[in-house]
């Protein structure tokens, strides 16, 4: 007597929950948070339920990967998959610096709607570089048609439409944080039925206490096919600091 939240397993990729409800180690350390998820995940649906299966595929000790094939029965039949893959040398702390790499996939095929597929990469880096992003794949054929791929989001003036179930994604994503050496590079690309969206952003920072540095450009284009409809926007600049003070500043913005 179980339905499946279609949003809830998407976003439990993107923060790295799924493990929570189907690939905890020891579920009888973590039962009050898998009954918890489980009934966010799967609300109550008389005369609904799900069967399926958990398994494990791994290559130790770098790469494991958990997933799990369901089916919900009998209106509508929807296969549903999710799984885990992790990459990182286990129980080797100096490696697990260098690299460590977490996707999290999510997907399914409802024979009267549609088709899609979800993938986050959470809690990764490599050497040095934060890793993160999402991605979304959509396909419609019954009720509201559409057909969406996202890799990153969306361009800031683009709502995906509702029937979709994409909700909110992250941008694709690389980050690097010392001392004195602060940058990130952000960028997505999407295409859907009547638009292609393209954009990506760069901010450095460099410096100490008493003078630093700090620049950023940036851009996002945005083209629609009926009706016609290109929006571009691009954006730098830069401060120089010295103490308290700003002694240079120069910014640029093209719309």
């Amino acid at each position: 007597n179980r339905t499946l939240n279609r949003n809830a397993i998407p976003n439990g990729g993107r923060t790295g929950t799924l493990d929570q409800v189907f690939f905890a180690g020891d579920p009888g350390e973590h039962l009050a948070e898998m009954k918890s998820n489980v009934v966010s995940y799967f609300p109550a649906m008389q005369g609904q339920f799900f069967l399926g299966f958990l398994g494990e595929i791994s290559f130790e000790p770098v790469v494991s990967c958990s997933f799990g094939l369901l089916l919900q029965l009998p209106k509508p039949v929807e296969i549903i998959i999710v799984g885990a893959l992790k990459v990182a040398l286990k129980d080797v702390e100096a490696a697990e610096k260098i690299f460590k790499i977490n996707v999290y996939f999510a997907g399914g095929i409802n024979f009267d709607t549609g088709m899609g597929f979800d993938a986050s990469l959470v809690d990764s880096h490599l050497v040095g570089l934060t890793l993160s992003g999402d991605m979304a794949f959509r396909l419609n054929w019954g009720g509201q048609k559409g057909f969406l791929l996202s890799i990153g989001g969306f361009h800031p003036a683009y709502k995906p439409e509702e029937g979709l179930h994409v909700g909110k994604m992250n941008r694709l994503a690389m980050k690097l944080d010392y001392s004195i050496l602060k940058l990130s590079f952000e960028t997505y690309m999407a295409i859907t039925s009547n638009s292609f969206q393209i954009g990506a952003r760069f901010d450095l920072k460099v410096g100490w206490d008493d003078f630093g540095i700090t620049g950023y450009a940036g851009f996002d284009a945005l083209f629609q096919f009926d009706p016609f409809l290109f929006m571009f926007n691009a954006c730098a600049g830069v401060d120089v600091t010295i103490g308290s003070w700003k002694v240079l500043t120069a910014s640029v913005n093209l719309d």
